[in-house]
């Protein structure tokens, strides 16, 4: 759970401390997770 409150800290730090805002600042970590590892392998890809 304090990963929770750190993440929400560094995403959403003036966002009121609600179940909503943690919600968001998780999905908000893993899309960016998500796009990252995209970009790696789009980088990565052989060329066309």
């Amino acid at each position: 759970m304090e990963q929770v409150f750190a993440l929400k800290a560094h995403y959403l730090p003036h966002a009121p401390d609600t179940t909503e805002s943690y919600a968001r600042a998780l999905w908000l970590s893993k899309y960016h997770a998500q796009v990252v590892a995209n970009g790696i392998r789009e980088a990565f890809a052989p060329g066309d």
